[in-house]
């Protein structure tokens, strides 16, 4: 819940002059900085910063919008800033403040916040469903001054799962987990549901956002390899024995029979859920049994996030053979996660990859190396990733492709110069 005070005043400013100049490239990557917690803040605030900013934003607009472009490049810059606008900033506004009313949570900048990172986490589910859309599971882990009167229900194979510990005083883990499976289905069907279970089931009701100290999202889309479609085999795995394990991964482990029928042998696997029948099953018995070792026990190629309440302030991230596992910060120094690029660029457009294996314990001594570090850059954006309001993606890449055909040409043409 921290956020950067950038001087917004300033960038607005130079974002104008830049534009007056024509110089796109420079005033799209102050637009970028704008995709932060303070922006948003100001944005949905009552105040006259409200209308300010809005009103700064639609000028920029139609100072764009009105501009006859020629050269490709320039055309490709000022439709990547239309969009930067139009969706990154002025829609998405509109999106939390509707979340905000729609579920009847005091607007605050707490509840800005939180609202703005849930619909990235599910809009980012929406960009990797091309890995699979079998079934969604999103884990909300909330640490808050004050515990909830809600009824503890740590079943598996439940679509909603709630777990509360008390970690120290004034400060209890508060874990919401949601879940919805269907075999076939359209692109999308998943994050909808999941949205209407949280208005329906009334999640967020008692919960006071001022209350909260931080929170993280862990989720997942999943192409069912092991294990049928169903609720159970719906990634996070989740189990509790006075604590919660949270499991979630991307890949196979190949000794995951193995494993399960040596645990059963030595009666030391936890009856979790008789209808989970994947290869995450075995994870939190053999945590619960003190296996430490989890990296050399598994054999395989994957990537195995893991979040136990008895560590509740850290995340561990196994790693082993060629999944992919990309990383960033963004502006406001918020750490995120996935299995490929296009999974983080509504975050940042900067990123890092985490190539060797082994076992990353994910926690804030993890972020202040990661500072340190250079990270790589990528001209993708959502607007390469949406719908852009086609009802299949089918639609909107052959609307796309006069985009991608002249992109390709203007590789080896230069326009200014006239030539080859």
């Amino acid at each position: 819940f921290n956020f950067q005070k950038i001087n917004l005043e300033k960038t607005l400013s130079d974002i104008n002059k830049y534009i007056n100049q024509k110089k796109f490239p420079e005033a799209l990557i102050l637009l970028k900085e704008l995709k932060c917690n303070n922006f948003f803040i100001n944005i949905l605030d009552k105040g006259r910063n409200k209308s300010k900013l809005k009103k700064k934003l639609n000028l920029f607009l139609i100072k764009i919008k009105s501009d006859t472009l020629t050269i490709q490049k320039n055309i490709d810059f000022k439709n990547d800033i239309i969009w930067l606008i139009e969706s990154e900033l002025l829609f998405k506004s509109k999106r939390i403040l509707e979340f905000i009313k729609l579920n009847k949570i005091k607007k605050n900048n707490n509840s800005i916040i939180f609202t703005r990172y849930l619909l990235y986490t599910l809009e980012t589910m929406n960009y990797l469903e091309s890995r699979g859309r079998d079934s969604l599971g999103l884990t909300i882990n909330i640490f808050n001054k004050k515990k909830l009167s809600i009824k503890q229900n740590v079943k598996n194979n439940s679509n909603l799962i709630f777990f509360q510990k008390k970690i120290k005083k004034n400060k209890f883990l508060i874990s919401f987990t949601l879940k919805f499976a269907k075999r076939i289905g359209y692109s999308g069907e998943n994050v909808s549901n999941i949205l209407k279970m949280i208005k329906t089931k009334k999640i967020f009701n008692k919960l006071n956002f001022s209350d909260l100290l931080e929170v993280n999202f862990i989720s997942h889309t999943r192409w069912a390899s092991v294990g049928e479609v169903n609720l159970s085999n719906t990634h996070p795995i989740i189990d509790s024995n006075n604590e919660i394990n949270i499991s979630l991964m991307n890949g196979d482990i190949i000794n995951h029979k193995k494993i399960f029928e040596n645990l059963k042998k030595n009666k030391k696997y936890k009856n979790l859920d008789k209808k989970c029948t994947n290869d995450l099953r075995s994870i939190s018995s053999l945590i619960f049994n003190k296996k430490k070792n989890l990296f050399e026990y598994l054999e395989g190629s994957f990537v195995l996030i893991n979040f136990n309440s008895i560590n509740s302030s850290q995340i561990k991230i196994l790693k082993k053979g060629s999944q992919g596992l990309y990383y960033t910060l963004d502006i406001d120094e918020n750490i995120h996660f996935a299995s490929d690029v296009y999974g983080l660029i509504n975050k940042s457009n900067n990123f890092l990859r985490i190539d060797n294996d082994g076992e990353y314990i994910i926690d804030k001594k993890f972020i202040r190396k990661i500072k340190l570090k250079k990270s790589k850059s990528t001209n993708l954006m959502t607007n390469d990733l949406s719908k852009k309001g086609f009802d299949k993606f089918f639609l909107k890449e052959i609307n796309d492709t006069e985009k991608f055909v002249k992109r390709t040409i203007f590789q080896y043409i230069s326009q200014e110069e006239k030539k080859i």
